[in-house]
């Protein structure tokens, strides 16, 4: 009878630990959904189950921790450690798209630039670009263009008028990249 019974136990337990990740994944689709518009309420949402976080699969973790920091830097909120975007930079690069590479590296870079670190903001920066894939369909330039102008800015910082200029371009080819694999109406 034991063998009968302990398929049934682990079939609700699955079931349990799926329906509780179920719960999460949610959530983190509604901060994605506002996250542009209203990064404030994102980080609300997501700070409303940063206690469970521990308890999610390491995908979910990841996904939650590169999230976390994407509502923290869109709401200004300025970063302070670097040791959680180094666990999802180091995940991103084993296991992400070329997409979430990129956008890890970027975090990255913001939370160095917020450190005051400028040469390990740019280096990320740097790594950033490398990571975006512009032959593939799916290629986020807004994200790149970001990338740039974040360059931009710190080369602007450090008086560095000449490779800011070169910048620009970058930035300008990005967005039109976007509005062309996006087109608005």
């Amino acid at each position: 009878t034991m063998r009968k019974i302990l398929p049934i136990i682990l079939l609700i337990m699955i079931l349990s630990a799926c329906s509780d990740t179920h719960w999460q994944r949610e959530m983190m689709s509604r901060a994605v959904s506002v996250m542009e518009s209203h990064p404030d309420s994102a980080l609300k949402i997501l700070g409303s189950m940063r206690s469970r976080v521990p308890e999610l699969p390491r995908s979910l973790r990841m996904k939650y921790e590169i999230l976390y920091a994407s509502a923290k830097n869109k709401a200004f909120v300025v970063f302070t450690s670097d040791s959680v975007m180094k666990v999802v930079t180091d995940y991103y690069d084993s296991h992400g798209t070329a997409n979430e590479k990129m956008e890890a590296h970027y975090l990255l870079g913001c939370v160095y630039r917020d450190m005051k670190d400028a040469p390990m903001a740019l280096q990320c920066y740097h790594d950033a670009v490398s990571k975006a894939d512009t032959t593939s369909n799916d290629c986020n330039y807004f994200l790149l263009g970001r990338v740039h102008s974040q360059i931009f800015d710190l080369f602007i910082s450090q008086e560095a008028y000449p490779l800011a200029l070169e910048k620009v371009d970058e930035i300008v080819k990005c967005w039109r990249s976007d509005l062309s694999s996006h087109p608005i109406g």
